[in-house]
């Protein structure tokens, strides 16, 4: 079997085996990309929207967040799942979801929301 590559899969962009733990790496890069596209779109339309604009320091960090989890996955791969990169692939993780909760209670606020959780 060929050496972990990154950002390639097996030294390819689609590889050529997609199946067991190959597909499992390959679907997590993918949907790396795919965050990484959305965080920027995100960052766009708080940008362009006047009411958002307690919000825009938010998804800037969460678009420099993103690539530098980006860029931390790929150390993790080519330093062969080291503790310490794969800590911090984590600890990396934590922040983007909690500045995605800041965001949401951010915007909930903007636009009148009241935010409480579901009786039941």
């Amino acid at each position: 079997m060929p050496a972990p590559t990154s950002p390639a899969c097996l030294g390819k962009w689609v590889p050529p085996l997609l199946a067991g733990p190959v597909l499992a790496h390959f679907s997590h890069r993918t949907l790396g990309y795919l965050v990484l596209l959305t965080a920027g779109m995100l960052y766009l339309f708080v940008r362009r929207d006047p009411g958002q604009r307690r919000n825009r320091p938010s998804p800037l960090a969460f678009l420099v967040l993103v690539a530098a989890q980006i860029g931390v996955g790929a150390l993790v791969v080519l330093s062969g799942l080291h503790y310490l990169a794969t800590a911090l692939h984590l600890a990396v993780a934590l922040g983007l979801l909690s500045i995605l909760g800041h965001l949401w209670v951010n915007a909930a606020r903007a636009e009148g929301t009241a935010l409480s959780l579901p009786r039941g």
